[in-house]
């Protein structure tokens, strides 16, 4: 790529001998030749090697630690999850429910919530789809009303 040669490794035995290979402070056994991404993301954790790599993750190891990510999946999972079933309960049983894409947004928001403390707006698109289906609903009951006034 860009008068480059690259070495792509599939191999998930040589994968797992890299990534947890020790980061040594300037003995790095596996370097990263990023010569354009550190453009695109900035300095940090993907892109640094030796003393500077070892400095930033520990730094943010303590946001990966087990206690923490409990604590935050605990105050995370359970509202979110009761936020979602209710709108599958507001649309009511005869909607079509698409539930590898609603179980995919209440992923996503679970993990921006607690990886990034970021909403990525998952429940807000289900939110506007629960909307729209009760909209549709109360739509083609009235038009079925006035079709036939004694159904």
């Amino acid at each position: 790529l860009l008068g480059h040669n690259f070495l792509m490794i599939l191999d998930p035995a040589i994968i797992k001998e890299i990534l947890t290979a020790p980061a040594g402070k300037n003995d790095c056994r596996f370097y990263k030749p990023m010569f354009f991404f550190p453009s695109i993301v900035g300095k940090g954790l993907v892109t640094l090697e030796g003393e500077e790599w070892v400095k930033h993750r520990r730094l943010i190891q303590p946001a990966f630690a087990v206690p923490f990510l409990k604590q935050a999946l605990d105050a995370s999972v359970a509202p979110k999850t009761e936020n979602f079933l209710q709108l599958w309960l507001k649309v009511g049983p005869k909607q079509e429910i698409d539930v590898a894409t609603h179980l995919a947004a209440l992923t996503l928001d679970i993990i921006g919530d607690v990886g990034f403390s970021h909403s990525c707006d998952g429940m807000k698109d289900m939110a506007t789809w629960a909307e729209q289906a009760v909209t549709a609903s109360e739509n083609h009951e009235n038009e079925v009303a006035a079709i036939s006034p004694e159904l």
